[in-house]
């Protein structure tokens, strides 16, 4: 009995729809390029049944061929092309146009070559099919499908489905390439090529391993560059990433002394000397180290060789500690010391009580009663949307005390954390962040939102979101005025609990940033599946983009794939008018940096709003 069309018809439709699922599942594994180029070939050649399935990626940073992927009965006559080949066929057309295009069985096609036209007709080919893998305007590559001469033709129907499955791959490899990116920076510091902190960490481990296994000592030394006397110069961005790269050539051109060097901050190198079997062998390296900064500095902005000094602190396994946290913990103290001595010197860690540990014993006695001493208060640092309007601010805590001065957040906050004082300062942040946007929209300028810094401690208690619903709304404001920012390290410890919370908090229409984006290691799965309202890129990513076309690149990237999820893309640390430009050109939706203002007063911002037009309009370039 035959069959009715209908139902071949619609066993076609259903086994295409499910291919589609089946790769789409096939993505949220994260397979690599090339895998995934292979499964897309696979799945076309196994519901089209073509002859040739042919996919080729393209490098980025030059024309070539990445990857070539063939497929297929007919693979045999398929062999990889060059670059002029590849511009002067078919391929080369949807390349240039960036759009599908057919070619029927017998007929030579006009928008290709005489040469490819022979190579055609010597393939024995019929109908063709080329299509670009792209999204927005960025071309990846194409998918190239071929039937025999006596073979079917290719229908619309095909056509629609082959660019539904295209678009799959090319969101995915956008996502590989972007996460590729993103560890490239997260792992090695653009400037100088040198193993960044997360990677310098994976260094230290090995060579703890190093050492148990063959019972010798190994030397931890951070260096830290010593202030500049030319403070205009030292202030110059070229100027500190010309002077990084030449610190990192002179390190690096040490007569193996060094088995790791690595970029640890701004101003902060990491070196690890292995097998030392004694603490003068130690400092035979520590003086070679100092001796690469014997001779001045030629620096392009500078006019005469400039001398530059270097602080050490060393602490060596496994006398001064015998694990990576101590290792660290008394490298720096040493540092510390060695700065405090009027820098330009080298100090080993001694566990005599230093003033940088007393400093932190007095801290952690002083915080408790930090709220009820009204030493606590917030400062404002506003941001700026992608019509020049002020979008708000982000609050800042700030700790004033009546011996040790001003604290800086990052010194007083772990120990909040630490000691528990977390949860009733964030609370009291968030109330009084709120109350304070309300004033300010009473005082006239109804627009305005606020954005509060939330710790991991913070998240993690079971009353979180019940305590950012009632700040809120005691200062009588609506949900989507707050914006909570948490950091990837918080939100990448994945958990169903931790989902909830963010979904909770987002049913309150409370809007959720995801801080310093870029320098953890950021699962794209996660967050997709996450309810984030904004991406805050790191500020590093800032600092690279003058004439850096690779930052550049990746920024724009993250831009994309935060548009394409529906996020807002946030550049902070913007300083410099260049940056602010960039960062408008890359198609970021706010700024915020000292370009536009420092962090203000709460009393100060209706004068400073005032002052600017409440951000009519303007661009920083009028600050």
């Amino acid at each position: 009995m035959t069959e009715p069309h209908g139902s071949a018809g619609e066993r076609q439709t259903l086994q295409r729809a499910q291919a589609l699922y089946d790769m789409a599942r096939t993505l949220t594994d994260g397979p690599s390029e090339e895998e995934l180029l292979r499964r897309v070939v696979t799945t076309v050649v196994n519901v089209l049944g073509v002859n040739r399935a042919v996919l080729l990626t393209l490098g980025e940073d030059m024309p070539r061929v990445e990857h070539f992927v063939v497929g297929g009965a007919g693979a045999v006559h398929v062999q990889r092309p060059t670059w002029q080949e590849l511009a002067a066929g078919l391929t080369g057309w949807v390349l240039r146009e960036r759009r599908v295009a057919r070619s029927h069985a017998g007929q030579d096609d006009p928008r290709e070559s005489p040469e490819a036209l022979q190579r055609r007709r010597e393939t024995v080919c019929g109908d063709i099919v080329v299509l670009p893998i792209m999204m927005k305007a960025h071309v990846f590559g194409t998918l190239t499908l071929i039937n025999l001469p006596w073979g079917p033709s290719f229908t619309d129907d095909d056509v629609a489905w082959l660019e539904a499955l295209v678009h799959q791959a090319a969101a995915a490899i956008q996502q590989e390439r972007l996460i590729q990116k993103l560890q490239r920076h997260t792992l090695f510091d653009l400037r100088t090529g040198l193993p960044t902190r997360p990677l310098a960490n994976d260094r230290i481990r090995q060579s703890l391993w190093h050492a148990r296994r063959s019972a010798t000592s190994f030397a931890l030394l951070f260096l830290q560059l010593d202030p500049l006397y030319d403070a205009q110069s030292a202030s110059s961005a070229q100027f500190r990433d010309a002077l990084t790269i030449q610190v990192t050539q002179r390190l690096q051109d040490l007569p193996g002394a060094i088995s790791t060097l690595a970029h640890w901050d701004d101003e902060t190198f990491l070196i690890i000397a292995e097998d030392v079997p004694d603490e003068d062998h130690t400092f035979r390296v520590v003086n070679q180290v100092m001796n690469a900064f014997t001779e001045p500095f030629t620096i392009m902005e500078v006019p005469v060789p400039l001398p530059v000094t270097a602080s050490v602190g060393v602490s060596i396994f496994p006398i001064d500690g015998q694990d990576m946290v101590a290792l660290q913990k008394h490298a720096a103290l040493a540092l510390y010391n060695a700065r405090h001595a009027g820098g330009g010197s080298a100090a080993r860690f001694s566990p005599i009580v230093t003033d940088q540990e007393r400093l932190a014993q007095q801290i952690a006695a002083a915080l408790p009663g930090a709220l009820e001493r009204n030493e606590l208060f917030l400062m404002y640092q506003p941001q700026l949307d992608a019509q020049r309007r002020f979008w708000g601010f982000e609050a800042l805590l700030r700790w004033r005390h009546e011996t040790l001065g001003l604290v800086p957040p990052d010194v007083f906050i772990p120990v909040a954390e630490r000691n528990g004082l977390i949860l009733p300062l964030g609370e009291w942040v968030t109330h009084q962040a709120c109350r304070q946007l309300r004033a300010w929209q009473d005082g006239g300028y109804p627009n305005l939102h606020v954005a509060v810094n939330v710790s991991q401690v913070q998240l993690q208690h079971p009353e979180f979101v019940e305590q950012v619903e009632a700040a809120f709304r005691a200062a009588g404001l609506n949900g989507e005025q707050l914006e909570l920012e948490l950091t990837e390290q918080m939100v990448f410890q994945y958990s169903e609990a931790i989902e909830a919370k963010l979904c909770a908090l987002r049913d309150l229409n409370v809007r959720l940033a995801l801080d310093d984006f870029g320098v953890g290691h950021s699962s794209m799965q996660s967050l997709a599946q996450l309810p984030f309202d904004v991406l805050k890129l790191d500020q590093s990513f800032v600092r690279d983009l003058e004439g850096n076309a690779r930052t550049q690149r990746i920024v724009k990237a993250i831009v994309d794939m935060a548009h394409d999820m529906e996020m807002m893309v946030v550049a902070e640390g913007v300083e410099s008018a260049v940056q602010w430009q960039l960062t408008q050109a890359l198609e970021c939706d706010r700024t915020q940096g000292y370009l536009l203002s420092r962090p203000l007063a709460a009393e100060a911002v209706p004068a400073w709003l005032n002052l600017h037009g409440n951000g009519r309009g303007l661009s920083p370039l009028d600050f």
